[in-house]
């Protein structure tokens, strides 16, 4: 059973950064190459919500998109849904809660339709359903199912700045002592509530990573934006539900609105390049 009193973690600040372009931090998680005659099954898992989990799957589904590595996407979450309200991604929504408890026929046909993909897939889940969700993936050991089928079980997870970042590291805590070394960890250090700081330090110096480190296969930077320009862009086409392609061709952004977006979603593709 999923544990939901992990290790206490390092304390958080709300410091922020400035820049979209800030170099990362030179300590970064080892890179990991991959099996190209593996698929794999990402799921956006974090028990704390409002950290950006929705942002992750749409930013993660765009890019393995463009890189023609995408079978399909499904929205888990039984409250938001925020990925059904980007038209273009066509994520098929999963009802994954029944009268409260988990739909356990609903998730075992979405394990069957991970193992009958011909590329990767994406799976956004609500801080509702988290826990069912994770004690289903735990209890009936899928990174080891879905391995029988050539397909990795890769999790990510996002760490905030600001006010829930506590939270956010606890839930990275417990995520890598249930799943590692069985699944692998991606880490998405979101940036737009306050610099991740723990301490005074970044989240690469927290305890929390150095034990981790090993088991976390990449980090991503969604660096904080510029107020003026960049951030504006950016919640413009999150607002009309626009993935980076439509605000691309779209006559609602100007030439250099369309600029600032293509440099914010190139920072996340070249690291996403080196992660997955």
């Amino acid at each position: 059973m999923l544990d939901t009193n992990p290790v206490p973690a390092p304390s958080s600040t709300t410091e922020t950064r400035s820049r979209t372009t800030k170099p990362a931090s030179s300590v970064q998680a080892p890179v990991h190459q991959r099996n190209e005659t593996t698929r794999a099954a990402h799921f956006i898992l974090q028990g704390k919500g409002g950290v950006g989990k929705s942002l992750v799957a749409s930013l993660l589904t765009q890019y393995l998109g463009d890189q023609k590595r995408l079978d399909s996407c499904f929205d888990t979450d039984p409250v938001n849904g925020s990925l059904q309200t980007v038209p273009a991604l066509k994520a098929q929504p999963i009802a994954l809660l029944a009268d409260d408890t988990l739909n356990v026929q609903a998730v075992d046909r979405l394990v069957e339709a991970i193992i009958q993909a011909k590329a990767d897939l994406v799976v956004d889940n609500g801080a509702a359903s988290f826990l069912p969700l994770s004690r289903y993936l735990v209890e009936n050991d899928i990174p080891a199912v879905l391995r029988e089928y050539a397909t990795t079980m890769v999790l990510h997870t996002v760490v905030t700045g600001g006010g829930n970042g506590m939270d956010t590291l606890k839930g990275l805590d417990a995520l890598v002592r249930h799943f590692a070394p069985g699944a692998e960890i991606v880490v998405w250090i979101n940036e737009f509530f306050g610099a991740a700081c723990f301490e005074g330090t970044d989240f690469e110096e927290t305890n929390v990573y150095r034990e981790h480190r090993a088991h976390i296969r990449g980090l991503v930077h969604l660096r904080k934006l510029d107020p003026v320009m960049f951030a504006p862009n950016l919640a413009r086409m999150l607002e009309r539900h626009m993935t980076f392609a439509e605000a691309a061709v779209s006559s609602e952004f100007m030439l250099m609105e369309k600029s600032r977006l293509f440099r914010i979603k190139s920072e996340i593709w070249n690291q996403l390049a080196t992660v997955l």
